[in-house]
């Protein structure tokens, strides 16, 4: 192309260039790409709902709770909240999906049978099921791998104990943790001999009851499962000569000054639900999933005296989980063959290069 061909391409360009501003300015000043007025109307503030169980307000209902409204404080939204006995679950799911909320929370497995009936009626609304598990098509279960702090307190649990006695003592629904505690301790003290009791009342006084049974039986290390009282065993064992150390599976308890709780272990429930609750705004997924050790959101609180070799076997098998190089234990016959595997040398330890 010549440079009078140039000269002359630039001038027809800048002519239209111009032409086409003129008419952009005319269309915007007539109001042709103007939205409508309901168009231009914000969308009404997003609204969630929580029934929380009646007794769960200071516990996993209040955890549940801030971690909804933060996450909600961010969305410029509004949460609703119900606390509920279990023969009122069904209005109050129903009263909250009544009344516009783009997602409806639960928690927990006593909820299950409510939420199943309600979600029949409603088949339009989302529901979200908290450390529980329900399959349809409107509904997402949140649950967490109860073995694998449970299997972590066990292997605690069994460097640490002299005696090579433990003690468990459980809440209603929670025995079937004995299997992977057992499978911890095994797993550092095949012969290790387990006491294992539940509460049949959650009363004052129950769980100090039960630990002294046990530290008579000559359990040095006891392990509470989640709504076990810590506060009453630590009175307990401060008053009696007969010493022993707590390990907590409930991210609530606080390892206290004195030493007695060894690490308290539990789920970072918060961050879990606050993660979860954009992601089901932007997109709701039916489905059950279920978080572990991998997916970061395990708690461990350490107390002050926990021994450095304790602290290396945390680490240790809290990796081997992380990387899917341990399946745990959640059944007798599974125990069983881990405890046999323990026995003869070929367990984890033995076969990991970890070590």
């Amino acid at each position: 192309m010549g440079k009078d061909e140039k000269v002359k391409g630039r001038k027809i360009f800048a002519r239209y260039s111009v032409l086409f501003l003129l008419l952009l300015v005319s269309l915007v000043g007539c109001g042709a790409w103007e939205k409508t007025g309901e168009e231009r109307e914000l969308p009404l503030s997003l609204r969630i709902g929580l029934v929380v169980p009646r007794g769960e307000e200071g516990g996993t209902g209040s955890v549940l709770q801030e971690a909804l409204e933060r996450g909600m404080a961010a969305l410029d939204g509004k949460i609703e909240i119900i606390a509920a006995e279990p023969d009122e679950y069904i209005t109050a799911l129903r009263e909250l999906a009544d009344r516009g909320n783009e997602l409806v929370w639960g928690i927990g497995e006593d909820m299950e049978p409510a939420l199943g009936e309600v979600i029949t009626l409603y088949p339009e609304k989302k529901f979200v099921l908290v450390h529980g598990a329900l399959s349809a098509a409107n509904v997402v279960s949140l649950s967490f791998r109860e073995e694998e702090p449970a299997f972590l307190a066990g292997v605690m649990a069994g460097a640490v104990s002299n005696t090579g006695r433990v003690g468990f003592i459980a809440t209603p629904g929670t025995a079937s943790l004995l299997i992977p505690i057992a499978a911890g301790i095994y797993e550092l003290e095949p012969a290790a001999q387990i006491f294992g009791e539940t509460l049949v009342e959650l009363g004052p006084g129950s769980a100090a009851a039960v630990a002294a049974k046990q530290l008579n039986r000559g359990a040095d290390v006891i392990i509470l499962a989640p709504g076990v009282k810590s506060e009453e065993l630590l009175e307990f064992l401060g008053e009696r000569e007969q010493t022993g150390v707590l390990i907590c599976l409930d991210n609530f308890a606080q390892p206290d000054k004195e030493g007695l709780i060894l690490a308290s272990l539990g789920w970072d429930t918060a961050f879990a639900v606050e993660d979860t609750l954009g992601k089901l705004l932007e997109e709701f997924t039916p489905g059950r999933f279920q978080f572990g050790v991998k997916d970061g959101f395990l708690l461990v609180k350490e107390g002050r005296k926990l021994p450095p070799e304790v602290q290396y076997f945390l680490g240790s098998y809290r990796r081997l989980l992380a990387e899917g190089q341990i399946t745990v234990p959640t059944r007798e016959e599974e125990l069983a063959a881990w405890q046999n595997r323990a026995a003869t040398g070929s367990g984890v330890q033995g076969e990991s290069r970890a070590w």
